[in-house]
Parts: structure tokens; C-alpha cells; sequence
């Protein structure tokens, strides 16, 4: 392939003025010497030359394209040779084939199968003086309407087309389309029209209006003339003249608006003399065979898209497609075209580089103990990520992992380990099994190692049972109540029927016994068990001897267990609640 052997191919044809400038700061920023460092937020930046964007030269894509045209002079429509006589608008040489000069005008014949007589479209980009050629009208007017179509193979930034015609006037009504989806659809990129009036009246455009905005698709009526009758040149700027021209990096718009995976020439009507536009001339062969599109050259100049994160772009690199170019990237980015950041290295979101500021890929802090991290706007705004400067800046979020870390940063350790006081938090060893069990334990604490009891334990190590609670390794709660249905007690005499974890009945106020089945000294009338002097009201529970804290009391049903306070009990329905809850106070 003539693009892997070099960046450029052949030789371009002669630049237009404009792009001359364009070269001349390409070869000034691949021989300039620069200098540079780093700022504090970890950016390269050199002085000497301005600009931080990288990007690659340009050169002709279309060499490297694959083209197609809908219709060819001297084949049908299923590709098979076929013979069509067409004849030039300028008059034919006296001498030659006598064959070759019909009634003054110089003909000759298109036929695929004759080497001499072919003008397949692949001779618009191959450099010699050969020539693409559509089949003429006298074959039909359908041939008005023609396409030719550059398949580039990948996503390019395309600065200018250039065509140079052969034996037939140029357009004189097209459209120059593209597409960035691999041809998939295209868009008009510029319109050309014979006249103002079809400026407006086909394409809806003003005729050659300034250019406001940096994807504005004109209407120029510059190349349409008849004149020259052949070799006639269009130059088609895609950048010169807009307002995002002086700053390529920073006008996305303008970036976006030169970017294709395919271009097309949708030709929709020849260019003819002014006699010939009578309908008897479009239906006379002999005037309708001299018109037809010819296309001897089409260099398209442009370069790979790298984002300004690459200063080459090479072929080799892809084994399934040796010839995909792509981007050598720099500033930590990856990609074909260097459109997002490499592993390890999304701290902040991917930007393309600018004259300013080469936004280079920050790496995030794992600590060492991650490979990978993505960037997450919410953890940005949260402040919550640390960068590699030690400041809680951007949102880098490593993933995976590894040595028993876990965290935004793996900055702590996985449940069940800890990391001692002094260690390095990059220290591959630093987190290490905590001393306890599972089974007692919520984990250790960081730096010490403490183990971090459940509630019912106890003790440095959690082997003993906490305050209120017994029979260890079990620790019960003490004051654990169950339904008296479990309990040996008369529930008349009993708080609703309840006891303990060990079966102790809970009786009721002036009420004893072991179940609970009668009453005190000096009280009688079981299960009401007055007192003979005793005139208290209250309810039925009696007033327990360490007062509920009034916080809890929320309900006007308040009934208390008169042992030690342990619980109040709102209401009736809430009471397997509080049995399941007991121990927890």
C-alpha cells in the first residue's frame, strides 16, 4: 500500500495559497526545539514555540481510498462492457481516425474491455494523466445524476478537496457530501449551483453568504461557470474562512464539521451551452453525447485524527487491517485516535488538547494497588477522590483492588484486615489479617488491631460476655422475654404473660410466687391483690421503680415492665417489637 510506506504518497498537486501557509507551520513545529516541563497539576508544557495540540502532517487521502462510481462510460449498470460513442464540446483535430471527427466534432468510443478505451473511476486517483468518465446523455438523461464515492477507511480531518476535470466541462449543479459513519449516510458538506436563484430555490441557502458559524454548509455559484470547456479545477475549503480557522484546537464545531469516513461527489446535473438547454437539443444524441462528467484527479488533503494528542500517525499497528493508520499517542491517552485516557490514568475526564493546554491524562492515586480506575463526575463533586499531588481533586475511582485494599483510592482495608501504624499505603503487605473472630467481631480497628466486639462481647479480644448478658460463648441476654406460652406462669398474675430468657415469670405489682400465682403479704384477693390500707390508682402494671425516659413514651397507652425499666412498651401491637429488641438497650 502506497500509505504504508509513507506518511505522505505521492507528491500532492500544487497547493492553493492557503494551505501553503498551513505546510509551513507543520515544517516549523517538526524542526523547532523545544523545552519542556511540568506544571503543578502535572501538564507538559514547553516554551519557546506556542501551542501544547499535537498533530500529525497532512497528506492526500484519497490515494489510499478505495473508490466507486454509480455509472461508468463503456460498461452497463451490472459492470459489463459495453460500447458508447460520446464526443467533446471542443472541436476535434483535422487529423487522426477519420472515425474520430463526426460532423465536425471530435469523438471516440468508451468501452471497457479496450485498455485505451476504459475510464474506470479508479484513474481519478491514481496519479497519471488518465481519466474517470460517466456515460453520456445520449444514453440517457438519468446520467445527469452521477456519484462518485472515496471510502477513506477510517475517520479523517479533511482540510480541502481539489478535482481537476478532463474533457468536459465542470458541474453544473452538485453537492459535496460526507459521511462519518462508514457511508452508512451523508450530509451535504457544500452545495454548487449555476445560478443564485438554484441556490435558494434547490438548496435553500443564500448564494455565496458569508460564513457565520463554523459548520455553516454554503452555496458557491464560483465553480459552476462552463468556462474552461476542459481541465477545469474546483478547490473546496473545508477550514480557510471560518471563524474557528485561526484556532483549529479550539473550536470543537469546526473539528467536527471537517471529520469523514467517506466523501462523495453527488453530480446532479452536466454543464451545458446556453443553445443546447432547449428540449429538442436534450433529445438530439448528437448534442446529447458531448455531455458527460470526466474527472482526471481528486487529491484530498487531511490527516489522521488524533485529538492533538499525537504528532504521527502510521500504518503496521492493526494486524487485521495493516493499513488502518493510527495515531502514535501521547499525554497518556490511548486509542486509535487518541480519544480517551489509558488505563490507570482517568483522575480527570479525557479533553481534547488545545493550544493552552495539552490536557494530558492524569493517573489516578491506587496506591499500587490497582491497575485500572474510570472517572466519575459524582465522586468529582463530592471531593471525595485524591490525585497523585495528595489534593482531592478530580474523580478517579480505581477498580479492582488488590493486596486486601478496597476504596475510592484502595486507600483502607478489606473487612477483617487492618493496616498497622507506620506502614506505607502502597505497601503490598500493609494490610494484614486481624487477631479475632468472625464470629464475635465486627473486624479491628485501623492502626491498632483492636477488635471491634458485637454487642453481646466483650474484652480485648472478645472472649468474654458484656454487661447483661451470660453464658458464654452464647452471651443471652439476660432480660431476653419470650411469649408465655413458653413460660410456666399464671398469666393473671404475670405482665402479659411474660419471663425471662430462663424462665423466670415477670409478675405483676403485689404478686409473687414462682409462677406468679399469688399475692404478697399483706395483700389479698387474687389475681387484683389490694393491700389492706393501699389506695393507689394507676394501671394495672403499677409504676416501674426506675422511671422510662419520657422521649420514649410517644403513645397515651403506656404500659411499663417493672424490671428495671428495660423497655417501655408503646402499645399492645408493638410487643414483638420490643421482644425482639430487648437485648439491644
Amino acid at each position: 500500500s502506497k500509505r504504508s510506506v509513507n506518511w505522505v504518497g505521492r507528491p500532492l498537486a500544487p497547493l492553493p495559497r492557503w494551505m501553503m501557509g498551513v505546510h509551513l507551520l507543520v515544517v516549523v513545529f517538526s524542526s523547532g526545539i523545544l523545552t519542556f516541563f511540568r506544571d503543578a497539576n502535572g501538564q507538559e508544557t514547553f516554551n519557546g514555540l506556542t501551542g501544547f495540540s499535537l498533530n500529525p502532517p497532512y497528506f492526500n487521502l484519497a490515494e489510499g481510498s478505495r473508490i466507486s462510481a454509480s455509472a461508468t462510460c463503456g460498461q452497463d449498470e451490472t459492470g459489463s462492457p459495453r460500447d458508447d460513442l460520446y464526443c467533446k464540446l471542443v472541436g476535434g483535430p483535422n487529423v487522426g481516425l477519420p472515425t474520430q471527427n463526426i460532423q465536425g466534432q471530435y469523438c471516440d468510443h468508451c468501452n471497457s474491455i479496450t485498455p485505451n478505451n476504459a475510464h474506470p473511476v479508479t484513474n481519478a486517483i491514481d496519479g497519471t494523466e488518465r481519466w474517470w468518465q460517466s456515460p453520456p446523455l445520449s444514453r440517457g438523461t438519468v446520467y445527469n445524476q452521477v456519484n462518485v464515492t472515496l471510502d477513506l477507511g477510517q475517520l479523517f480531518h479533511v482540510a480541502y478537496v481539489l478535482i481537476k476535470f478532463a474533457n468536459s466541462p465542470r458541474p453544473d449543479l452538485w453537492v459535496l457530501e460526507r459521511s462519518v459513519d462508514n457511508g452508512r449516510t451523508f450530509t451535504p458538506w457544500q452545495y454548487f449551483a449555476h445560478s443564485k436563484r438554484e441556490c435558494i430555490e434547490r438548496f435553500g441557502k443564500q448564494p455565496n453568504g458569508r460564513i457565520l458559524k463554523d459548520d455553516d454548509r454554503i452555496c458557491t455559484t464560483e465553480y459552476s461557470r462552463i468556462i474552461p470547456l476542459e481541465n477545469g479545477e474546483i478547490v473546496v475549503s473545508l477550514i480557510n474562512g471560518r471563524p474557528g480557522s485561526k484556532n483549529f484546537t479550539y473550536s470543537p464545531m469546526l473539528r467536527d464539521f471537517t471529520k469523514a469516513t467517506n466523501i462523495r461527489l453527488h453530480f446532479l446535473r452536466t454543464n451545458t451551452l446556453l443553445g443546447h438547454l432547449i428540449s429538442k437539443a436534450q433529445r438530439d444524441p448528437t448534442v446529447t453525447r458531448r455531455y458527460f462528467y470526466s474527472i482526471k484527479d481528486i487529491s484530498i488533503g487531511g490527516r489522521c485524527v488524533c485529538h492533538g494528542h499525537a504528532q504521527v500517525c502510521g500504518g503496521g499497528r492493526n494486524l487485521d487491517n495493516p493499513n488502518r493508520l493510527q495515531c502514535e499517542c501521547q499525554h497518556n491517552t490511548c486509542g486509535e485516535s487518541c480519544d480517551r485516557c489509558c488505563p490507570g490514568f482517568n483522575q480527570m475526564p479525557w479533553r481534547a488538547a488545545t493550544v493552552d493546554s495539552p490536557n494530558e491524562c492524569q493517573r489516578c492515586q491506587c496506591f499500587s494497588h490497582a491497575f485500572d480506575c474510570y472517572y466519575d463526575p459524582e465522586v468529582e463533586k463530592r471531593g471525595a477522590s485524591l490525585d497523585t499531588f495528595g489534593r482531592y481533586r478530580g474523580g478517579g475511582v480505581c477498580t479492582n483492588c488488590q493486596h486486601n485494599t478496597a476504596g475510592i483510592n484502595c486507600e483502607r482495608c478489606i473487612e477483617g484486615f487492618y493496616r498497622p501504624y507506620g506502614v506505607s499505603f502502597e505497601s503490598p503487605t500493609g494490610c494484614i489479617p486481624c487477631s479475632c473472630d468472625r464470629r464475635r467481631s465486627a473486624g479491628c480497628e485501623m492502626g491498632s488491631g483492636r477488635c471491634i466486639c458485637k454487642p453481646q462481647f466483650a474484652g480485648e479480644y472478645c472472649d468474654r460476655c458484656a454487661a447483661g448478658y451470660h453464658h458464654y460463648p452464647q452471651c443471652i441476654c439476660e432480660f431476653a422475654l419470650v411469649l408465655i406460652i413458653k413460660c410456666n406462669c399464671d398469666y393473671r398474675g404475670t405482665v402479659y404473660g411474660l419471663c425471662d430468657a430462663f424462665g423466670h415469670c415477670l409478675c405483676r405489682q403485689n404478686v409473687e410466687g414462682e409462677r406468679c400465682d399469688r399475692c404478697q403479704a399483706g395483700h389479698f384477693s387474687f389475681p387484683n391483690c389490694q393491700g389492706e390500707k393501699s389506695t393507689e390508682k394507676g394501671n394495672e402494671l403499677g409504676k416501674p421503680p426506675l422511671p422510662c425516659k419520657q422521649s420514649t413514651l410517644t403513645n397515651t397507652s403506656r404500659h411499663y415492665i417493672n424490671i428495671f425499666c428495660l423497655k417501655c412498651i408503646i402499645s399492645v401491637s408493638n410487643i414483638y417489637k420490643v421482644l425482639s429488641n430487648i437485648c439491644s438497650i
